[in-house]
């Protein structure tokens, strides 16, 4: 005979939004690409995260351009993630400077970022210079409220891109390394 399977009972994710979060929306809404999936899953990332704040937050705009940066624009938005972990790591200019903004990022990675090796990656990304349009937009994203307000809640950002970006990452170093120690024998010579 079978078993009955037990069932854990779940919290029901809230349908409705409150009035603070349908005006974010609609102020979001000509930044959403017009694909009925991802306007859905852009809708259904928001409703899992909001349950991750408080009662009185009240950043909803914030939130949703966020998701929307890291749905419609993996490759750009991993990038600037790789950019400031690695700051942060080695306490670098990034987390030293409380007004440094997405845009400072931006300009430090899309050398790497538009480079031949990221072009079969850079069709996952929707275009380029809506990208910068949107990062342009207010309200603008600080490094520090990234790395430590929207970096924790980017679960949906897929890790083969974030993969992707250290392999390459590794094999300009590995590139930097070889010039160096030929450097080092041309000057021994």
């Amino acid at each position: 005979t079978e078993k009955p399977v037990s069932q854990t009972r779940t919290e029901a994710v809230p349908v409705t939004f409150t009035k603070p979060e349908r005006e974010a929306l609609k102020r979001c809404v000509d930044d959403i690409i017009e694909n009925p999936r991802k306007i859905k899953r852009i809708v259904n990332i928001y409703r899992f995260v909001r349950l991750l704040f408080p009662p009185n937050f009240q950043e909803h705009e914030k939130i949703i351009r966020w998701i929307l940066l890291t749905e419609q624009w993996p490759l750009h938005t991993a990038w600037i993630l790789e950019d400031i972990e690695n700051d942060y790591d080695v306490k670098g200019e990034l987390s030293k400077n409380q007004n440094a903004t997405i845009h400072d990022v931006y300009h430090r990675v899309k050398k790497d970022l538009y480079s031949d090796a990221m072009d079969d990656l850079m069709t996952i990304d929707a275009d380029p210079v809506a990208f910068h349009q949107f990062i342009h937009k207010q309200p603008t994203f600080t490094v520090q409220e990234i790395y430590y307000l929207l970096y924790p809640l980017t679960f949906n950002l897929n890790p083969a891109v974030r993969s992707e970006i250290s392999k390459y990452k590794a094999r300009m170093a590995e590139s930097y390394i070889e010039t160096q120690e030929q450097q080092i024998k041309i000057e021994a010579a």
